[in-house]
């Protein structure tokens, strides 16, 4: 799980965003007073220019569209470097898109003098297509590196022209802005066509949007802002931007600036040192996430009916530690991402079960988190930019695991007994803190299974195909896997080069062995097993490795224990039933305020209460949490978590957390009427080696709880 810095020797750095679509990291960096913003390409190379059937007869060109001319036409037919641009004629090549990346950085640049001149290929007289690589002397922003031309001089209707495309290798950082008020925060807008600021300027803290001035891969933001918020805020820090709106959490209070109208509007009031804001829509209600400077996480839901501002609420989660900015730790927002600046590292909080964990440590006061993918992310830290990649080193082994989990993380997997014990097959990473899963222990497996190989070990070895196949222990029965897959693999013909969507399928029953010089985005996914509730229980999962020929090379066959369930959660919850003050409550007799407008009565705040409940799963894998909240406020005294069990089963919940009798003021507390709301969650745990598989189960119980009998009267619509 090696973390690799990408920048070094930095100072002030704060907020960044991750672009996907085009695979940049902005960050902004700030002296205390003011600060630039930088654009870090993160791709393997970048289209600067291009040019098509421009005439080169004579004069001279320039390839990259900035600074001075990079070729000049000379007599004959010749032409030669410009301004310390060397040029290197290639051979046996037939197109422009055949040029690849690697040809263009491999030539022997130090054996070519700048300014050069290289002769044209002619036949009779005739110029003949002859291909070169431009190497050109740049510095923008603060870059001082070389765009890399890649050229093709020919022939047509009797003129000589040129086409070109000059590409930027590697991550050099540009610096795209002017200097800004003391920048925290960026959010860049779909596009890239503006940039939203948080900052502070000498009157006041401030949002602002810069629009971009110059596009391409040097792009420039205005000087000039044109400010979102209408009143000074108090030491803006994380911004985000949903729909039309613009959210940024300060000091004290979180902020929606309507850029359109003018408008700022309060939303939370009361905060202490606010830091960080996350934003999620999840059944159509806008909930904000927010961390203070103590590190204590609310959640606040920005319902379009409330009346603003509202008070910050109690805190749901902490991390207990100075914090930066937050980011989610996934696509389905099931956990969270915060760097600790006090300690240096990088935390995960599962929200599901409140567990934070630490991800890494991190270079001093690190700032902000950008995943780039479920493997890897970047770190911001105030003197470095780095990469964090959640992978373990490959040995030399052909299988290696089930999507990031190798095979010697799974429960005697290569022993592979003929009898195996029930956690046999189970994902255990417990013995490699801090990797996934880690903290669980005895994972099934479920879902979709992707199936990693050693593909350039087995390409090496003469190995050309695999097949792979799933067998049922207790039956025997088995099934060869040949549903086709996608994966991306890297076109550098095209320009710019790109991944593109490549199905493997198939023939028969093998797929087969990728070719090392191929660059693969998932480079050793060797296939995807769609599993379902029939593959319950033990599997032998064999991957015979083939020859050219479609024979099985000699110890070339591997058997590996998994077990699988897809079995979905289960689980019970019922009304709490409601004994005397002296009497528990009768057993298995439950309240029905769907007959009772909605309520339970009880007689007096000392009536026995007990919940019953059940949480179960085949494998006994997971825990449920079992928690009672009154009027939105929880009450931890009855939150309760503990194990699933392997079969339905009925608990009664009697005891508090102090380990008293359960009572109908614990619930209603200094109330008389108390709407009452008791949850069970039971959160998968079931993996498909990458992430959980949806199995979960969840349950609730929302009534009121009211002293003495209810009362009714007949309603007639006048």
């Amino acid at each position: 799980m090696p973390y690799t810095t990408k920048l070094p020797d930095l100072t002030g750095v704060r907020g960044t965003h991750y672009t996907k679509e085009s695979n940049f990291l902005y960050y902004v960096r700030s002296n205390g007073s003011s600060g630039e913003v930088y654009r870090l390409p993160l791709h393997p190379s970048t289209l600067v220019a291009e040019g098509f059937g421009i005439t080169f007869t004579s004069g001279s060109v320039n390839l990259n569209s900035h600074g001075a001319v990079d070729i000049q036409r000379q007599p004959g037919f010749q032409f030669k470097g410009m301004n310390n641009a060397r040029v290197a004629k290639l051979t046996d090549v037939n197109a422009l898109s055949a040029i690849t990346s690697d040809q263009m950085l491999s030539v022997n640049w130090s054996s070519i003098t700048n300014n050069n001149i290289v002769t044209i290929d002619t036949d009779n007289g005739v110029v003949k297509d002859t291909f070169y690589v431009v190497r050109i002397p740049t510095t923008i922003g603060t870059i001082n590196a070389f765009n890399y031309a890649k050229v093709r001089v020919y022939s047509s209707s009797g003129v000589v022209r040129i086409d070109w495309a000059t590409l930027l290798f590697g991550a050099n950082p540009i610096r795209v802005s002017p200097n800004y008020d003391d920048p925290r925060d960026i959010v860049v807008s779909e596009y890239e066509s503006d940039i939203y600021i948080s900052g502070v300027s000498p009157s006041g803290g401030y949002v602002a949007r810069f629009t971009r001035l110059v596009g391409g891969p040097y792009p420039q933001y205005t000087l000039s802002p044109i400010y979102v918020n209408v009143d000074p805020l108090d030491e803006p820090q994380q911004l985000t931007v949903e729909g039309s709106f613009v959210y940024v959490v300060d000091k004290t209070s979180v902020w929606r600036c309507d850029p359109s109208q003018g408008i700022q509007e309060e939303l939370v009031s009361g905060l202490s040192g606010g830091i960080g804001l996350l934003l999620e829509t999840r059944d159509s209600v806008l909930r904000a996430y927010i961390i203070d400077g103590a590190g204590d996480i609310r959640i606040v839901s920005l319902s379009d009916y409330a009346s603003f501002p509202l008070p910050a609420p109690p805190p749901v989660y902490s991390i207990g530690a100075a914090p930066g900015f937050m980011s989610w730790a996934d696509e389905e927002h099931t956990a969270i991402y915060v760097t600790d600046r006090s300690s240096n590292r990088v935390l995960r909080l599962d929200l599901a079960s409140g567990d934070v964990v630490p991800e890494t440590s991190t270079p001093p006061i690190p700032w902000s988190v950008e995943v780039i993918s479920p493997n890897d992310i970047y770190i911001a830290s105030d003197s470095e930019i780095g990469l964090y990649s959640r992978s373990l080193t490959v040995t030399s082994v052909l299988p290696l695991g089930i999507g990031v989990i190798p095979f010697q993380y799974i429960n005697n997997s290569e022993a592979n007994p003929s009898s195996p014990a029930p956690d046999d097959g189970k994902v255990n990473t417990s013995s490699a803190p801090g990797y996934y899963f880690s903290q669980y222990p005895n994972l099934p497996l479920g879902g979709n299974l992707s199936l990693m190989i050693n593909h350039e070990l087995a390409w090496n070895s003469a190995i050309r195909f695999y097949r792979v196949s799933l067998r049922k222990v207790e039956s025997l029965q088995g099934r060869t896997i040949t549903s086709s897959f996608t994966d991306l693999i890297w076109n550098s013909n095209f320009v710019p080069p790109r991944f593109e969507p490549t199905v493997t399928a198939a023939t028969n029953n093998a797929y087969p062995i990728r070719n090392p010089n191929e660059l693969w985005f998932s480079p050793y996914l060797g296939t995807i097993i769609a599993t379902n509730t029939s593959d319950n229980g033990h599997n032998v999962l064999k991957i015979e490795f083939l020859n050219a020929n479609m024979q099985v090379v000699p110890n070339g066959t591997f058997e590996r224990l998994i077990l699988i369930d897809n079995t979905r959660y289960g689980g019970r919850l019922e009304f709490p039933r409601v004994g005397s003050n002296t009497a528990a409550p009768a057993a298995n007799v439950y309240p029905n305020p769907a007959t009772n407008c909605g309520c339970v009565s009880f007689d007096t705040k000392n009536d026995l209460v007990e919940i019953d409940f059940g949480a179960w799963q085949p494998q006994a894998a997971g825990e449920y949490t079992l928690s009672v909240s009154k009027g939105g406020k929880a009450l931890p005294l009855l939150k309760e978590t503990g194990s699933v069990t392997p079969s339905p089963t009925l608990h009664q919940k009697t005891k508090t957390s102090a380990n008293k009798p359960i009572r109908v003021g614990h619930l209603v507390e200094d109330c008389d009427v108390a709407n009452i709301v008791i949850s069970l969650s039971v959160p998968s745990r079931v993996i498909d080696g990458f992430g959980w598989v949806n199995l979960s189960a969840n349950f609730s119980r929302s009534f009121t709880l009211i002293k003495g009998a209810v009362t009714h009267s007949a309603w007639q619509e006048p």
